[in-house]
């Protein structure tokens, strides 16, 4: 009886290793790959100092809500930036349904979750609120999973930088 279980776990441990192994480079060069599509220059914004409510522009500045409840002197512009990610397979087909997770240092994300289009591309809208202490360099690390769910991309994680500049001065 106990050499029959002996030889079981031994079966066992024989398929489960290699399943369990990092796969090897043949193997990691076919998995899909994630890909940043969005170029640096467009996360790149100036903070631009809002005092005057009056000149308010609703497409470059504040929502109705936000310009009455700022406080003036310390915010500036809002900063949003598209960010696009592309995955594609060993032959460079694009991959459908890979998921891909945004998790940003600062500023919000939305959506912060999601999965590839049939032409293998994914984007999350990357938002700072304007607030003086947005200013700086914030990273937005990118992790994608294949269809699986399990199975991490090749490239992943990546991570994307946002640059906002505060005013001359400063």
């Amino acid at each position: 009886m106990k050499l029959f279980s002996l030889k079981y776990i031994y079966l066992l441990i024989l398929i489960l290793i290699p399943s369990c192994a990092e796969p090897d480079i043949a193997m990691k060069d076919s998995l899909p790959k994630l890909e940043l599509v969005t170029p640096i220059e467009n996360m790149t914004g100036d903070w631009l100092e809002h005092h005057d409510f009056s000149a308010w522009n609703e497409n470059e500045y504040w929502t109705w809500e936000e310009k009455n409840n700022a406080p003036p002197g310390i915010n500036g512009k809002l900063n949003e930036f598209t960010v696009e990610v592309i995955v594609h397979d060993s032959e460079g087909n694009p991959v459908k349904d890979a998921i891909i997770n945004f998790s940003p240092e600062a500023g919000k994300v939305n959506p912060s979750s999601t999965k590839t289009s049939p032409d293998g591309t994914a984007t999350t809208l990357w938002k700072f609120d304007g607030a003086w202490y947005t200013w700086g360099n914030w990273d937005l690390t990118i992790t994608g999973f294949n269809v699986d769910g399990i199975t991490p991309l090749g490239g992943s994680p990546l991570t994307g930088q946002a640059v906002i500049t505060a005013p001359p001065g400063i």
